[in-house]
């Protein structure tokens, strides 16, 4: 053996090659006109993946996530009604694949997403007035079309998130129709439920009281596998320094943020820190079968002081929540997570943790709980912690008020109607109008000003 046949022997002994020939017979060790197959179809996806957007067509396919994120859990998002699919929007601009639907066609056009995306349900005149009949047979009328829809743009995802208004009537209604097209794909359906400000009338908090009886039913059905209720009278004090023209901008996105944050954060390497993983991230939202809550709170001036965090938590962990009446010693499962830049983990003393931790474990007094503890890119020296309860039972003193108020007001609306009836109410027989109205009216006239002034004037024209 020759030294150069040496040296080959010894390059390939080492898995090291750099030439594609032997010394042997001179023959290529791969097939070159494959080889060239290959380098052409990679010039090809290099072309299209570097060419312009709007000189790519899109094609017919499933909407596929916007910017890649690297999340636990993909949703696929419908929205119904107008604040269902503005919560639906705020996905949708995360890079959540996303479809809403809607009875009034002038809401729709509002909404940020592509025209295909939105699906207006021609029914009637136009939109429901909260008349959740109508949306149910809206909803109902439309079910072939929801229902490719779904499969069509958002069907690719672990689990369904539907984002309704309850107090709607395109909303409301549709809870039925949409969440038992969920139901026949199979996957995982979150409900996020939105509940009327303190303000709002009588039909929307009557409407929101039996939605919320309905999707109930879906849980204990097996059909939804977690309400999350994001409170409007809640919000609104938590964000009272918001001006009414931005208030359901700020709300819609505070609803989804706390969730975003889950999701991202508990898909990130550990660092050296303890973290929440997505299977935590998934039990904590997936097998809940109840109610959950979420918020978060900003923490600063926790320098040099081991209490300040765990003190911040206690005064802020119910205020912070997006929805009130729930006890949070009733969950399920429990997460929280505290984020803040690496300067500002500098000042924290490592004793703050601990402290945190038992506050916040005290408070949910949860069997499982799940924690993490993150760095992250914020400027402005402050910690932030991130909270979520589930599996929670129905939040009953919201659900008391609800009722409450809306009977209290429907019967003031009953009373109303009544007294309309009696105050047109015409018996054409006897050409009479209601007798107490015509008596009253008699009294009224005979001691009027005008019918003095009369009196002496009209003559009997009888005879």
């Amino acid at each position: 053996m020759t030294g150069t046949e040496n040296k080959i022997e010894t390059i390939e002994k080492e898995d090291v090659v750099d030439n594609l020939e032997t010394k042997e017979d001179n023959k290529p060790k791969v097939d070159m006109d494959k080889l060239a197959a290959l380098k052409e179809m990679a010039a090809k996806k290099r072309a299209v993946e570097e060419a312009p957007k709007e000189q790519v067509e899109e094609g017919d396919v499933p909407i596929k996530i916007v910017e890649e994120r690297k999340r636990s859990l993909n949703f696929g998002v419908i929205g119904s009604g107008q604040g269902g699919s503005r919560v639906a929007e705020q996905w949708y601009k995360l890079g959540y694949p996303t479809i809403v639907c809607n009875t009034a066609e002038q809401d729709l056009s509002t909404i940020e997403l592509p025209s295909k995306q939105k699906l207006f349900l021609d029914f009637g005149l136009g939109g429901c007035a909260k008349d959740t009949s109508l949306g149910e047979a809206a909803a109902e009328a439309y079910s072939n079309v929801i229902s490719d829809a779904v499969e069509k743009y958002i069907s690719d995802c672990h689990a369904f998130i539907f984002c309704t208004s309850l107090g709607g009537g395109s909303g409301s209604g549709s809870v039925s129709p949409i969440l038992n097209i969920l139901a026949r794909f199979g996957k995982p359906v979150i409900v996020m439920g939105i509940l009327p400000k303190n303000s709002e009338d009588a039909q929307s908090k009557d409407n929101s009281y039996k939605a919320l009886s309905k999707l109930t039913k879906f849980v204990d059905e097996g059909k939804v596998d977690n309400i999350i209720i994001i409170d409007n009278a809640k919000v609104e004090s938590v964000y009272s320094w918001v001006s009414p023209f931005n208030f359901f901008s700020v709300a819609n996105k505070a609803s989804v943020e706390t969730l975003e944050v889950f999701n991202t954060l508990s898909r990130r390497p550990s660092e050296g820190v303890k973290i929440l993983d997505s299977n935590e991230f998934g039990k904590i939202l997936i097998d809940g079968k109840g109610f959950t809550v979420y918020g978060q709170i900003e923490i600063e001036n926790f320098e040099d002081d081991e209490m300040a965090i765990a003190t911040s938590i206690v005064e802020s962990l119910n205020g912070n929540l997006l929805a009130s009446g729930f006890d949070v010693k009733g969950a399920k499962y429990a997460g929280f997570i505290i984020s803040g830049s690496e300067s500002s983990w500098d000042k924290v003393p490592s004793s703050s943790l601990d402290y945190a931790q038992h506050m916040i474990m005290d408070s949910c007094d949860s069997p499982s709980i799940f924690h993490g503890i993150y760095k992250d890119d914020s400027k402005d020296g402050k910690l932030r912690v991130y909270s979520i309860f589930s599996g929670l039972g129905l939040p009953t003193s919201r659900v008391e008020q609800l009722k409450n108020e809306s009977q209290q007001k429907m019967e003031l609306a009953k009373k109303k109607d009544v007294e309309r009836k009696l105050a047109i109410k015409v018996d054409v027989g006897d050409e009479v109008v209601n007798k107490t109205e015509m008596i009253r009216n008699k009294i009224q006239q005979k001691a009027s000003s005008f019918n003095k002034l009369n009196s002496g004037l009209v003559q009997d024209r009888r005879k």
